[in-house]
């Protein structure tokens, strides 16, 4: 279950466990929910996730650039070191915010 907090035009979508194959329809179906024609600042607040595969990723890539053709901004927080490393290792640090937990 994810949880979605919406500020204004701000939008955070706390998923639980793993974003993998088995759990990237229900987040996809949230993040399309959350989108509109409007550009939205999307935040997945990772902090209860312990693992993200190469759908996960897809998932995420694909959603920063739907966000950035309508001027959105997506930003990923409170990831695990490892999978902060492998954003990094991938750089997708150079094509949306990702924060490693405190």
């Amino acid at each position: 279950m994810n949880v979605i907090v919406r500020e204004g035009g701000k939008i955070i979508i706390r998923p639980t466990g793993k974003i993998t194959a088995a759990t990237v329809p229900a987040l996809e179906e949230d993040i399309r929910q959350a989108l509109g024609p409007e550009p939205v600042d999307l935040t997945i607040d990772c902090v209860e996730v312990q693992d993200i595969d190469s759908i996960g990723v897809g998932l995420l890539v694909a959603t920063h650039n739907t966000l950035a053709q309508t001027g959105g901004r997506l930003s990923v927080t409170n990831t695990d070191p490892e999978i902060y490393d492998l954003f990094r290792i991938m750089r997708l640090t150079d094509h949306f915010q990702v924060t490693a937990k405190a």
